[in-house]
């Protein structure tokens, strides 16, 4: 469940450098994190659940990117989560993890 972390503290500490980083890093304008405003009503309609509306926006980044001829920076997910790993990839994004992350296997 929602909770489940706070019993690991492995997890906890993961989770809290995770955000730490996230927060440098929108702070020095590396990440982009999405706006509730850009959220696409079609995609809030037909979206199954979370995974799918994350998907959706990344895709939708991409194509944005893409189509403007820019790329700021590279997309990355970053997840723990195998299955929304396999998911993400099958929409060829690129993905890590926070083991990654934090052992600096992440750059920009």
């Amino acid at each position: 469940g929602i909770n489940k972390n706070r019993t690991n503290p492995e997890k906890q500490t993961k989770a809290k450098l995770s955000r730490e980083w996230l927060l440098q890093m929108q702070e020095a304008d590396l990440v982009r994190i999405q706006r509730r405003e850009e959220v696409d009503a079609s995609v809030e309609a037909t979206a199954d659940n979370n995974d799918d509306r994350i998907l959706a926006f990344a895709v939708f980044v991409l194509k944005e990117e893409t189509s403007k001829g820019e790329s700021r920076r590279p997309l990355r997910l970053l997840t723990d989560d195998r299955t929304f790993r396999v998911k993400a990839q099958a929409e060829r994004l690129v993905v890590c993890d926070s083991t990654e992350l934090l052992s600096g296997g992440v750059n920009n």
